[in-house]
């Protein structure tokens, strides 16, 4: 049994492959994203920068604060895992725990993580699309449409594991292209399977994807659907590949190009510069 935890930007295929992971029968259903991981990480890093503060008031060093973090965040994945037994692995997904991944890998060295890249011209296209949907709604605005804040907000969900040269947590970073399920699904979804030892066998690209509660949601609670592209009810498709030349200007997209070029050029994202 293996624990695997889905990263990557918002917006960059999490989902698609949370769903396509679910699809092992021998794994627990499809499951929305949850953040608890993040959160424990974060208290982590501010409990171990407080150490010569406290004086040991709280924690004796820093090996006691990782095994008390360690024993928490394990005690959270055991507890999900009991909720849905009998379950051949765990999989959760959480943007947030992106930019906490490597420190979280020396907490528990066992887990292991996918991250999901997409072409950042189109993630930032999606980011906005959100945004007016929750603005014609009366509510907040979470991507602001600024080029060059997204762009930034973007790549600092990668930052950290690619800056990351700790080859036992390279070692268990599965990177997977949005792009490549989308144009190639059945050879991507061998990969997937191969990579990570998850019955994807039985996976139907032409087969409507599970939902769950903040797909369907219409009080709000959920967001009222403000995260759903609409391709949530159809099989995989690559309808939004490039979506990002009918929703940009040039400049907007010259922007991104610049700032996320070091991922573009990673993962072969032609730009126009």
């Amino acid at each position: 049994m293996t624990d695997f935890l889905i990263i990557g930007s918002p917006r960059s295929g999490g989902t698609l492959v949370n769903k396509i992971l679910c699809s092992d029968p021998g794994v627990h259903p499809f499951l929305m994203e949850n953040h608890f991981v993040a959160q424990a990480v974060s208290m982590f890093d501010y409990s171990r920068a407080r150490l010569e503060l406290e004086r040991g008031h709280f924690f004796s060093d820093e090996a006691d604060v990782k095994a008390f973090f360690a024993e928490w965040v394990a005690a959270f994945l055991d507890k999900v895992r009991s909720s849905h037994a009998p379950t051949r692995h765990l999989i959760i997904k959480s943007v947030l725990s992106s930019r906490w991944a490597p420190l979280l890998n020396d907490i528990l060295p066992d887990i292991r993580f996918i991250i999901t890249v997409r072409d950042p011209r189109d993630v930032i296209t999606s980011m906005i699309d959100v945004g007016e949907r929750q603005e014609r709604d009366g509510r907040k605005n979470q991507y602001q449409r600024n080029a060059e804040q997204l762009s930034q907000k973007f790549m600092s969900y990668y930052a950290p594991t690619f800056q990351c040269r700790t080859q036992q947590f390279l070692d268990k970073l599965l990177v997977v292209r949005y792009e490549d399920i989308v144009t190639a699904p059945q050879e991507t979804v061998a990969f997937i399977q191969a990579a990570t030892g998850i019955d994807l066998s039985g996976f139907d690209p032409s087969v409507p994807l599970p939902s769950n509660a903040r797909d369907a949601d219409k009080s709000g609670r959920f967001g009222k659907g403000y995260y759903a592209t609409g391709l949530a009810s159809k099989g995989i498709t690559d309808s939004s590949v490039g979506r990002y030349k009918e929703k940009l200007t040039l400049e907007e997209m010259q922007t991104i190009e610049r700032i996320c070029a070091p991922l573009m050029q990673a993962f072969r994202y032609a730009g126009g510069l």
